[in-house]
């Protein structure tokens, strides 16, 4: 993921407006240039969390509601902060999906209304928050990811050396691989997915490879 590096001034929480109910989609992450980050943490996170079959439509209104509200707070506090790194620390538990797909609508709002400047606050406020919550992500995740930042097959080949106890045939890596390209081919038609959808399945052959490897090894 491309690190950006943010000058803008941060702008008063005010300038955050509520969104609309209709206008939030829950139905998936999408924030942020890149899809292995989504599919990463939506794997770390699990499905999106539902209210109960038994709620009735206005509390399931009022439940969306209340979430809603409590990222834009976060988000908000997120970009008046001067320490971001440490209020990401501080919060890394209020980093939900929620938080993810409520600051992605509001960073595809000020886009829409040409405000390029709110964009690009609220991109380094997400790749700060992305960061830390990355910390916080089982190893499988950060071996995934860090596999996927990777080109060559030499750096590859040596990060699965440095990490053999995630590449047993039986591992969880095996299966979030598995899980993530899923999430991928399910994603609409463009350069970026056909590319990543390749590089994952470099990375399964590579990685079946090694495990194999393990095996003969013992």
């Amino acid at each position: 993921m491309a690190l950006f590096v943010c000058h803008a001034l941060i702008k008063p929480a005010a300038r955050l407006n509520f969104i609309p109910f209709d206008s939030c989609s829950i139905s998936r992450c999408n924030w942020g240039p890149d899809p292995q980050v989504r599919c990463a943490f939506r794997s770390s996170m699990g499905s999106h969390p539902r209210t109960t079959c038994g709620a009735s439509g206005s509390e399931r209104v009022a439940e969306l509601t209340k979430r809603q509200m409590k990222s834009t707070e976060l988000l908000a506090e997120l970009l008046k902060t001067e320490n971001r790194q440490q209020f990401a620390q501080e919060h890394v538990d209020s980093l939900t999906e929620d938080f993810f797909l409520v600051s992605s609508t509001y960073m595809e709002m000020a886009r829409k209304d040409g405000n390029m400047d709110m964009v690009k606050q609220i991109e380094c406020a997400l790749k700060v928050a992305m960061d830390e919550k990355g910390k916080a992500l089982r190893p499988e995740i950060q071996l995934l990811n860090q596999l996927l930042r990777q080109n060559r097959a030499s750096e590859r080949s040596a990060t699965f050396t440095g990490n053999v106890e995630y590449l047993r045939n039986d591992s969880y890596f095996f299966e979030l691989l598995r899980i993530m390209t899923k999430d991928v081919e399910t994603q609409p038609d463009s350069p970026q997915k056909s590319k990543l959808l390749k590089r994952l399945q470099i990375i399964r052959t590579e990685a079946d490879e090694f495990s194999r490897a393990l095996q003969k090894t013992g």
